[in-house]
């Protein structure tokens, strides 16, 4: 709202002093895998209290890199600041935040999802924002992709919407096509990286 405010005008807004702190509050991450890990050490580094959910790993792994580790995603809502996902979209994980996951979260709380669409039920995140039960959310990502214009949730000046472009960055581009040709070599002279691999059976052969 302050880009807006500004924009149309309305330089008093900058008393109203409606905006929060980083530091201090604390988040739950759901999924601790590659990306996961990099925006907690991102949340860390702004001072936050870092909460991780995620079934495939060790408490001891996640204490030993300095958060905190909770076995129970949706028991954990109601304490936390911020909610963020990253994990996979399974059947299991369909609507993974939907009405009631929402109605749990703390009051003033906000979501974001920058994995896949369709992991928030975005009806229900209409309404948890216009009622002002979440104070704010963003998604990266949408059910359908593109969403249509007239998506209820661009209507909202406590939403924030990107076009699933998340990774998409000048040095992500520079990285990902020396992977590709780094990959290639490796291929030809036999020592390709299983973990780059989708159909690792073939590595057998």
């Amino acid at each position: 709202p302050y880009d807006k405010a500004t924009r149309t005008g309305n330089f008093g807004i900058s008393d109203s002093f409606s905006a929060t702190e980083l530091s201090g509050k604390t988040i739950l991450l759901a999924g601790f895998g590659r990306i996961g890990q990099e925006v907690a050490q991102r949340c860390k580094a702004f001072g936050m209290d870092v909460l991780i959910a995620d079934p495939f790993v060790q408490a001891a792994d996640v204490e030993a890199a300095g958060y905190r580790f909770t076995g129970d995603f949706k028991a954990a809502l109601p304490e936390v600041d911020w909610v963020s996902i990253h994990i996979p979209k399974t059947p299991e994980t369909e609507n993974f935040i939907a009405a009631p996951e929402m109605a749990a979260m703390k009051e003033g709380a906000y979501l974001v999802n920058v994995s896949r669409g369709g992991m928030v039920d975005e009806a229900a995140l209409y309404e948890a924002l216009k009622s002002g039960h979440l104070r704010g959310a963003a998604l990266d990502v949408f059910e359908p992709e593109p969403p249509g214009v007239d998506n209820p949730l661009f209507e909202l000046d406590n939403f924030l919407a990107s076009p699933h472009c998340g990774a998409f960055t000048e040095e992500c581009a520079q990285r990902m096509s020396s992977a590709c040709a780094h990959n290639v070599l490796a291929a030809f002279a036999g020592n390709l990286d299983p973990a780059v691999v989708v159909n690792k059976e073939v590595l057998e052969n």
